[in-house]
């Protein structure tokens, strides 16, 4: 009599065993991962791989305890919960670039890291040049550059310190520009001019069509425009005031000198009537001097 074969060994699913492989491999990932996050966590924490030195440049009317203030803001805290925003490779160097330009005098920024643990923050100003003045309120300024660009809302400020510009089509805003900087520019060398002839301006207004009138210290005003050249203009003005019939004028005892009509000139003094010059070929040196009056109709 034959004896029954042993039943084998009972054979792992296939299923299973692809299951179980699995999770070996997902245990096996998972302890990777654990071990880098914690080398992330440990490396990014060092002390001398950590943002802790500001060196900030000396500001002329912002305190550098204020740049400092916005900079450690931003290093505040962590990304994903996890690398410090300090950490040296990772450091928020754009967000503490915009979080400065923000503020309303700050021109441009540069911000760089010093070594592993330094950080560099240097910073330019808008100087103020003079005052952009509301039409309506005189009292409602802005601080503008040498460009023309109103940065900041100015106090309330009296005395002659900054000239007052004013734009008879516009109100001021900030982040405005007072006119096209080759007009500004323009504008502010003539005004040097007059000065320099012992005339001081005080304030200035410009209309839509490139007109300007410079008041000046006593009230009288010079009127000229922006279409024809500076040189040109300073020039017919200089003529006029070396001329016999008009080297009287001082400022508070004319009304305004029209200077905005190429080889003729305007000029009302006060309480009196209006007198058109023609401008023939004037000079004070070698060439005499011819000017025609015309009594004008007010």
């Amino acid at each position: 009599m034959k004896s029954r074969p042993k039943k084998s060994a009972r054979s792992i699913n296939p299923a299973t065993k692809v299951f179980l492989k699995q999770v070996g491999w997902g245990l096996l990932l998972l302890g990777l991962i654990a071990a880098l996050v914690y080398g992330i966590w440990h490396v990014t924490r060092l002390p001398g791989l950590t943002i802790k030195d500001l060196t900030v440049s000396e500001g002329m009317t912002i305190a550098n305890t204020e740049i400092i203030t916005t900079v450690e803001a931003k290093l505040a805290g962590t990304y994903l919960g996890l690398i410090p925003r300090r950490f040296a490779y990772f450091y928020p160097q754009s967000e503490i670039q915009t979080a400065i330009l923000d503020k309303e005098r700050i021109k441009s920024v540069v911000v760089e890291r010093v070594g592993l643990t330094g950080l560099s923050i240097k910073y330019e100003e808008y100087i103020p040049h003079a005052l952009w003045c509301s039409t309506t309120n005189r009292d409602d300024c802005w601080f503008i550059d040498k460009y023309g660009y109103a940065y900041t809302r100015a106090p309330k400020l009296t005395g002659g310190s900054f000239v007052r510009y004013h734009t008879l089509h516009r109100e001021p805003a900030s982040g405005e520009t007072l006119t096209t900087p080759e007009d500004f520019l323009a504008i502010q060398d003539l005004r040097q001019r007059i000065i320099e002839t012992n005339w001081h301006v005080e304030a200035v207004e410009i209309d839509a069509v490139r007109d300007v009138f410079y008041t000046l210290v006593g009230g009288s005003e010079i009127k000229v425009t922006l279409t024809a050249p500076i040189e040109s203009t300073f020039d017919n003005l200089l003529t006029v005031r070396n001329s016999e019939e008009f080297s009287h004028l001082q400022p508070g005892h004319f009304m305004y000198l029209d200077l905005r009509f190429a080889n003729r000139v305007f000029v009302k003094e006060e309480a009196v009537e209006a007198v058109e010059a023609t401008l023939e070929t004037m000079s004070t040196t070698s060439v005499v001097s011819e000017v025609s009056e015309e009594i004008l109709p007010e």
